[in-house]
């Protein structure tokens, strides 16, 4: 990987009290894996920021009154330049006053929760799984148009957001060495129907947060009205060898949630807590070969994670966590095609040791599915030759049975090798 960042600013102040401020910053990304399809990426950010502010008196800390407009351009390519379409992934208006009051408009990608990598109530954007989970997650996100108002005191804040349509995540085409599992089975159900209609939904989303500090302890509450973040698709059988799938109305499966998170610190260790409930969500069934002639059903479920880790500022860095995910109810009335209820829960592990006064880095990220045995193993290695730049590789490890969560993705087990370059 081969990556540059670069930061500036430029301010000036006018007659009237008024000071205008610009800053850019940027990263590309090249590095190669070993994976015949897609030998190579290339990644691409730019970030850039327009502030207009009123010249704050001299007694007062921060401006009154603050308009600033953001811009953040993010391309993931492979050698083909074949894209993502998601190029804009921030472009609005904001106004601040007093620091106590922020309005926004415009394209944003939200990151909530307190948990590492998975976070249940970081919910609001959709991710671009066509890659399964061999690109970070920050660079997974999907950018949403949204409305936002927020409110904050010196240990609270309060956070509203309104989003157009529904944040739902996306996979591999049929084509992909990525499309595996049940991302195949639709595939082949859908290159075999007669018609598949792909829809477009007016909708709406919500999503709510209030954060606050009380006696050592960070704590968030959240309450959503979202809808199902999988395509959902009915199957209804038109012929002897005909079937015709036709997507579900996503507004249909719009449905209120509730988070909470919690962090504070025991000793040298931090701890943290994060969940989320959501009442009646829709679920889609396993295989489209039962579900043909079904409605899709409901089923409240409970996901949470509780984590550990140690001091960040210490050369050895360890952050364990256990998650799972509970079924709390289900509609359904047949008895031949039930929704799984019975509870999934998963082990996730980081560690990070610097060596050579940080001049080396090994790191090792893992993921563990107890229901099914799976799991997924994240080795890394770097060097720093300097403050500019670095050397790295690392490899991504699928495995379990044919039919586990992550051992259907064993084949895609590869390696990366990269460059870090920073000014």
């Amino acid at each position: 990987m081969l990556f540059w960042s670069f930061f500036s600013s430029v301010g000036f102040a006018t007659e009237g009290d008024l000071r205008a401020d610009s800053s850019l910053r940027g990263r590309t990304s090249v590095w190669g894996q070993s994976l015949p399809q897609e030998p190579g990426l290339f990644l691409s950010e730019l970030e850039a920021e327009l502030t207009l502010e009123e010249e704050p008196p001299a007694f007062l800390p921060v401006s009154k009154h603050r308009v600033f407009i953001p811009l953040n351009l993010f391309l993931l390519a492979n050698p083909d330049l074949e894209t993502n379409d998601h190029l804009v992934r921030r472009l609005g208006l904001g106004y601040t006053y007093n620091n106590r009051l922020t309005v926004y408009a415009g394209r944003e990608v939200f990151s909530w929760g307190k948990t590492d990598e998975i976070n249940p109530v970081d919910v609001l954007n959709g991710q671009d799984f066509s890659r399964f989970l061999s690109i970070d997650k920050a660079d997974r996100k999907m950018p949403r148009e949204a409305a936002l108002i927020q409110f904050s005191g010196d240990d609270w804040s309060l956070t509203a957001i309104a989003l157009e349509g529904i944040g739902q995540n996306t996979f591999a085409d049929g084509e992909s060495d990525w499309c595996r599992g049940a991302c195949q089975e639709a595939a082949l159900t859908a290159s075999a129907a007669s018609e598949h209609e792909s829809q477009k939904f007016e909708s709406f989303e919500f999503g709510t947060r209030a954060l606050f500090s009380f006696r050592g302890f960070d704590l968030g509450l959240y309450g959503f009205h979202i809808g199902s973040r999988q395509p959902i698709f009915t199957y209804q059988a038109v012929g002897p060898q005909t079937v015709q799938v036709t997507e579900h109305n996503p507004q249909k499966t719009l449905h209120p949630a509730f988070g909470f998170d919690a962090q504070t610190t025991l000793g040298r260790y931090g701890l943290r807590a994060e969940t989320l409930y959501e009442h009646n969500a829709v679920e889609q069934r396993a295989f489209a070969v039962e579900r043909i002639g079904q409605d899709p059903e409901q089923t409240s479920n409970l996901r949470y994670v509780l984590g550990v880790d140690t001091p960040v500022d210490s050369d050895f860095y360890a952050n364990l966590q256990w998650g799972g995910k509970h079924f709390a109810t289900s509609s359904s009335t047949e008895e031949d095609l039930p929704i799984k209820t019975e509870p999934r829960a998963f082990f996730t592990v980081l560690l990070r040791h610097n060596f050579f006064e940080g001049d080396v880095t090994l790191q090792l990220r893992g993921t563990h599915d107890t229901d099914d045995g799976g799991s997924m193993i994240r080795p890394r290695v770097a060097y720093v030759f300097s403050d500019t730049f670095a050397l790295w590789t690392q490899a991504y490890f699928f495995r379990g049975a044919s039919d586990s969560f992550f051992g259907t993705f064993s084949e895609q087990s590869h390696a990366q090798v990269g460059a870090d370059a920073t000014f």
